[in-house]
């Protein structure tokens, strides 16, 4: 059981870690959009998408490891 609350707590700071990253590519994105650059602009817009799919996968995780949590604690919700 520890096990799974070391698992929830290692994906949740990977998303935040995400999250961040996210952040700081969107205000590079607003100074790139102020400059007209679009090659850059594109760069970074790839950067985010791959962000994106990577948070949905950890999301799917965290999911699962707390349903799973919730079971062992027999907790209902959803």
């Amino acid at each position: 059981m520890k096990d799974r609350w070391e698992a929830l707590l290692a994906v949740l700071r990977k998303i935040i870690s995400l999250y961040q990253t996210i952040l700081t590519l969107s205000q590079e994105k607003q100074q790139i959009l102020v400059s007209a650059k679009s090659q850059e602009l594109e760069k970074v817009t790839k950067q985010e998408e791959i962000l994106v799919l990577e948070i949905s996968k950890l999301e799917d995780l965290r999911r699962k490891l707390v349903g799973e949590l919730m079971a062992t604690h027999s907790i209902e919700g959803e």
